[in-house]
């Protein structure tokens, strides 16, 4: 706490994805936030800067420098929703004409309850999209929409369960050039 009302915050997260029989798609990421919180009453104000670096087959891949903004405002006291902005550069060390600029916008929506095991549950709803620097790699530019949820229930003092689960359905806005054809996808994530 810097005051009463203004909270510093600071992030650092590491990653490592490692494959068995397939190297040269191993991955590690590193990310550094650094902001502040503002709460006045029943709404709070956070403000982030943010960086990631991501390595692929242990050769520096792509960075993404960016800036978050979000609204949250206390239901209660066990629950919250928020509105939030993330704009985004990624940067791609050998693929630059992937270098594009991301805007995401969302709603999300949290609670615990007051019950055996202290269920906590949130909900997010976002779109956005990623536009390429340069015209001719319009194929990788796209509008996305994505869905999460997930929950938590504190089993024991040192042991809690987490389930969350995500959908995103991306629009590629050219012809993929190895088909030629427009690109579609849905990515599904289940974690517990």
């Amino acid at each position: 706490k810097l005051t009463p009302a203004l909270i510093g915050l600071a992030d650092l997260g590491l990653l490592n994805r490692s494959y068995q029989d397939h190297n040269d798609f191993n991955y590690q990421t590193a990310d550094v936030s650094a902001g502040a919180a503002y709460q006045h009453n029943l709404s709070q104000f956070i403000g982030k800067l943010t960086y990631q670096n991501m390595w692929l087959d242990s050769q520096n891949y792509r960075e993404a420098i960016g800036l978050l903004g979000q609204y949250q405002y206390a239901l209660s006291d066990l629950a919250q929703i928020a509105v939030y902005g993330q704009l985004n550069q990624l940067r791609y060390d050998q693929l630059s004409a992937r270098d594009a600029d991301r805007l995401t916008f969302g709603l999300a929506y949290s609670t615990v309850l007051d019950a055996r095991w202290t269920p906590a549950f949130y909900a997010s709803l976002y779109g956005g999209n990623e536009n390429t620097k340069d015209a001719n790699a319009d194929a990788f530019s796209q509008d996305f929409t994505g869905l999460r949820s997930g929950g938590a229930l504190q089993l024991a003092d040192k042991l809690k369960l987490n389930l969350s689960a995500s959908a995103e359905k991306r629009k590629f806005q050219a012809n993929f050039p190895l088909y030629n054809q427009a690109r579609e996808e849905t990515q599904y994530d289940l974690t517990l």
